[in-house]
C-alpha cells in the first residue's frame, strides 16, 4: 500500500575517440621504407603496432613516423600496420589498419666462375636480370661486345687483364622502378697458353729417308702435318715419318707438330725442316756376252754422290788391277765359264747417311755353235709334211733350202714345217740347210735331204654279190715302185690283211669296202660302196595221180629283183629240167627228193627240195607216225611248218604246249601243221612239248609226247 516514490539521474554523453592509419602502401622489398601519417581526436594520444617484426622510427607514438621492414615482412610479402587511440578515459580505444604490399627486388645472376686460355682469351658470358636489362663493368681494362648493356655479351680482356692473371666482371640491374639496383659478380681466370718442341731440323739420304720424330709438349700430346705427301707411323710426338717419292724429289718439306689436348686453349705449332740429300748413284755398265774362250771382260763403271766402289763378282774371278777401280778387266775362272754365267757387282763405299747401292751386270759365257738339221727322211705325196727337229746350242737358227719350198710359220725357229713345192717333188729330193750362230763365236750349218716318194695305186674286184654267201675279192693295185708289201681290207667293222681275201655279208643293201695298200715307203687307199643282194627264195608244189605225170608249179621269188633261171632235178637220173613249170613223169613208185635251183637277175641262186611219193593206186601204204625233233619258222620256205609224219590216221589230235605247260596249238587234220606261233604272235626260240593221239587206218592206235626244238 505505499505511494510511488522517483528520482531522476543525468546522463552526459561525449564523443567517442578516433583513429586514421592512412592509405595501403606498396614498396620494394630492397626499399622497404614506408613513410606514415596517422591521426586522432577526443583521446590523449595513439599507438602504432605491425603485424610483422619491423621497426618504427623515430618511434611509435609520433603520428609521422617511418617503419622499416624487416626481412621476414619481405618474405612474407605484406604486413598489417594498426593505429589504437591512448588515454580514452572512459572511452574504449579507437584502431584503424592499413597494409604494407612488399614487391620482389630485382634478381641479378652474373654467372659461375670459369677458367679461358690467354691464346684463347674472348670469354661469352651468360648474364641474367629480373628486370631484363641490366649493365656490366668490369676491374679490368677490356671491353664488351657489343657493348656493356646486353645480358649476354663477349668480354674481351685487354692484355692487362691477361698479365694480371683475372678479371671480376659485376653486372649491375637497371630500370629497377621503386626497387634499389642490385649486382652480382662472375670472376674469369687466365691459364698459360700450351708449349711445343718439334725438335731440331734434320738432314736424310735419298734411299735412307726415315725422319724419327722427337717432339714434346706441354700437353702431354700432339700430332703432326707435313708439307709433303708422306706417312707418320705412328703419328704421335716421337713417331716417323716416312717421306713419299715426291717429298724426295723435292729435295725439302717441312714437319709440323701440333699440340692436342689443349683444354680450353688454341693448339699451338713448331716445325721443322728435313732436306734430302741425293743417293748414291751406281753403274756397273752393261751386261755382255762373250765367248767361252774370252781371256777377260772389260768393266766400265761409274759412281756419283759417294765416295768410291767396290767391284763383286758371284763367281771367282779376279779384278784387274784391283776390285776399287771404276775401270777394271774381270778375269773368269774356269768355274766361271763351266757356269755359263757369273753376276759381277758394283756396290758404292764412303755413303755418309746414305745406305749403299749396288748394280750388277751379267756375263754370259757362251760356246761355239753347235747345229743339227736332223736325219734324212723320205716323204709320200698323200703325208703332211712332218715338224724338223732342228736343234742349236745358240737356241735359235735360220732354215734355207735347195728348192722352192717355203717354211711354216718362218724360216727363222728351229722347229717348222717344210712344204715342198711341186718343183721339190718333181726333182725326188730336196737339201735344208740350217744356220745358226752370233757375231760372238761365228756361224754353223747343219743339212738334211727330203726324198720323195710315189704312191701305190690302189684297186680291186669282187665276184658274187650274194648275202650269206661268200664273196671273193682280188687286189688290182699297182706298185708304181717297188713292190706291194702290205694290204688291209675292211669289210664293215671286220678287217683282214689277205691281199685276196673272202667275205660273207649278212644283210642286203649298201656296204663300204676299203683297201689300205704300202709299197714300202707310202701307201694309198681306195673306198668303194658295193651293194649285196637278196638271195631268191625257191619253193614249188606239185601234184601226183598214181603213175601219171607230175605237174610241178614253182613258186620261187626275190626281191627286188627277178628269177631268171630254173633248174630241176627229179630225183629219178633224168636229164635236168629248166622249164619254169615242168611236168614229169616216174618210171616206178617210191620216194623221189626233187631238187630246184633258181637264179635271180643279180646271179644269186637259192634251191628247194621236197620229197614226191609216186604210188600204185591200188596198194595203200601205212607209215608208223613221226615229229621232227626241230623246225625253222623263218619265212625262207624250207621247214617252216612242224607237221606229224606218216599215216594216214583216220582220227588226230596233235598238240602243242611251251614250257610253262599251257597249251599253244591244236589240230585234227594232219595236213595242218604248227607256225612257231600263239594268237598270230612268234613263239620265242626254245623248247616245246608236243604230244599226238589218234588211229591210223588201219586200226592201230598212236598216242605218243616227245620236244621239238624251234629255231629262228
Amino acid at each position: 500500500g505505499c505511494n510511488p516514490v522517483s528520482s531522476v539521474v543525468t546522463l552526459t554523453i561525449n564523443p567517442g575517440p578516433t583513429a586514421n592509419a592512412g592509405v595501403s602502401q606498396t614498396v620494394c622489398a630492397n626499399n622497404a621504407s614506408v613513410a606514415l601519417t596517422g591521426s586522432f581526436s577526443v583521446s590523449g594520444g595513439a599507438i602504432w603496432v605491425s603485424s610483422g617484426t619491423g621497426t618504427f622510427s623515430p618511434n611509435n607514438l609520433s603520428m609521422n613516423t617511418n617503419y622499416f621492414a624487416s626481412s621476414s615482412d619481405t618474405t612474407a610479402g605484406s604486413v598489417v600496420i594498426t593505429l589504437s587511440t591512448t588515454s580514452n578515459g572512459s572511452c574504449t580505444a579507437a584502431t584503424n589498419t592499413m597494409l604494407i604490399n612488399f614487391t620482389p627486388a630485382p634478381l641479378v645472376n652474373a654467372g659461375g666462375n670459369y677458367t679461358v686460355c690467354k691464346n684463347n682469351p674472348n670469354a661469352i658470358l651468360n648474364g641474367y636480370s629480373s628486370t631484363g636489362s641490366g649493365t656490366w663493368t668490369s676491374s679490368g681494362t677490356g671491353t664488351f661486345s657489343p657493348n656493356n648493356f646486353v645480358l649476354n655479351p663477349t668480354y674481351i680482356p685487354s692484355t692487362a687483364d691477361t698479365l694480371a692473371g683475372s678479371v671480376t666482371l659485376t653486372l649491375t640491374s637497371i630500370n629497377n622502378g621503386g626497387c634499389n639496383f642490385v649486382n652480382d659478380v662472375v670472376t674469369i681466370s687466365y691459364t698459360g697458353i700450351p708449349s711445343v718442341f718439334a725438335g731440331l731440323n734434320q738432314t736424310v739420304c735419298a734411299n735412307n729417308s726415315l725422319v724419327v720424330l722427337t717432339g714434346t709438349s706441354s700437353t702431354g700430346s700432339g700430332t703432326w702435318t707435313s708439307s709433303g705427301s708422306g706417312t707418320f707411323t705412328p703419328n704421335s710426338l716421337t713417331g716417323s715419318y716416312i717421306p713419299s717419292s715426291s717429298d724426295i724429289s723435292a729435295s725439302l718439306f717441312t714437319l709440323t707438330l701440333n699440340s692436342t689436348n689443349n683444354g680450353g686453349c688454341s693448339s699451338v705449332s713448331q716445325q721443322i725442316n728435313v732436306n734430302v740429300t741425293p743417293a748414291p748413284i751406281v753403274d756397273a755398265g752393261l751386261s755382255q756376252t762373250v765367248c767361252a774362250n774370252t781371256s777377260s771382260v772389260i768393266l766400265t763403271g761409274s759412281i756419283t754422290n759417294a765416295q768410291g766402289g767396290i767391284w763383286s763378282s758371284s763367281g771367282s774371278g779376279t779384278f784387274v788391277p784391283n776390285n776399287t777401280s771404276t775401270l777394271v778387266a774381270y778375269i773368269p775362272s774356269s768355274a766361271d765359264i763351266t757356269s755359263g754365267n757369273v753376276i759381277v757387282s758394283l756396290t758404292s763405299s764412303g755413303n755418309g747417311n746414305c745406305l749403299q747401292v749396288t748394280n750388277t751386270i751379267s756375263v754370259n759365257f757362251i760356246s761355239n755353235p753347235v747345229v743339227f738339221a736332223g736325219n734324212n727322211f723320205a716323204l709320200c705325196p698323200n703325208v703332211a709334211s712332218p715338224t724338223l727337229t732342228g736343234s742349236s746350242n745358240t737356241g735359235s737358227g735360220i732354215w734355207t733350202t735347195s728348192g722352192t719350198g717355203t717354211f711354216s710359220p718362218s724360216n727363222t725357229i728351229l722347229n717348222p714345217v717344210y712344204i715342198p713345192s711341186s718343183l721339190d717333188n718333181s726333182a725326188g729330193t730336196v737339201t735344208l740347210i740350217l744356220n745358226s750362230g752370233n757375231l760372238t763365236c761365228g756361224t754353223a750349218s747343219d743339212s738334211l735331204v727330203i726324198s720323195f716318194n710315189v704312191n701305190p695305186i690302189p684297186n680291186f674286184t669282187l665276184a658274187n654279190r650274194c648275202v650269206n654267201s661268200v664273196s671273193s675279192f682280188t687286189d688290182l693295185s699297182i706298185p708304181v715302185s717297188g713292190s706291194l708289201t702290205s694290204w688291209l681290207w675292211h669289210f664293215d667293222s671286220d678287217t683282214t690283211k689277205f691281199q685276196n681275201p673272202s667275205y660273207t655279208f649278212t644283210t642286203t643293201g649298201n656296204h663300204t669296202v676299203s683297201l689300205v695298200v704300202s709299197n714300202g715307203a707310202c701307201k694309198d687307199s681306195i673306198s668303194t660302196t658295193i651293194f649285196i643282194n637278196p638271195l631268191p627264195v625257191s619253193a614249188f608244189t606239185f601234184s601226183t595221180n598214181c603213175k601219171d605225170p607230175v605237174v610241178f608249179v614253182q613258186s620261187a621269188s626275190v626281191t627286188p629283183g627277178n628269177i631268171t633261171n630254173w633248174n630241176w632235178n627229179f630225183g629219178d637220173a633224168s636229164p635236168v629240167s629248166i622249164l619254169q613249170n615242168p611236168v614229169h613223169l616216174y618210171s616206178d613208185t617210191g620216194y623221189y627228193q626233187v631238187t630246184l635251183l633258181v637264179k635271180s637277175d643279180s646271179n644269186c641262186v637259192a634251191d628247194y627240195k621236197s620229197t614226191v611219193h609216186v604210188v600204185d593206186c591200188e596198194v595203200v601204204i601205212i607209215s608208223n607216225p613221226a615229229v621232227p625233233s626241230g623246225f625253222t619258222p623263218n619265212g625262207d620256205g624250207r621247214n617252216d611248218v612242224l607237221y606229224v609224219k606218216g599215216g594216214p590216221f583216220k582220227t588226230l589230235e596233235f598238240r602243242i604246249f611251251n614250257e610253262w605247260g599251257a597249251q599253244i596249238f591244236i589240230s585234227t587234220i594232219q595236213s595242218s601243221g604248227w607256225d612257231g606261233s600263239f594268237k598270230a604272235s612268234e613263239q620265242a626260240g626254245g623248247r616245246y612239248i608236243w604230244t599226238v593221239i589218234g588211229e591210223l587206218i588201219d586200226g592201230r592206235q598212236v598216242k605218243m609226247s616227245g620236244e621239238v626244238i624251234l629255231t629262228r
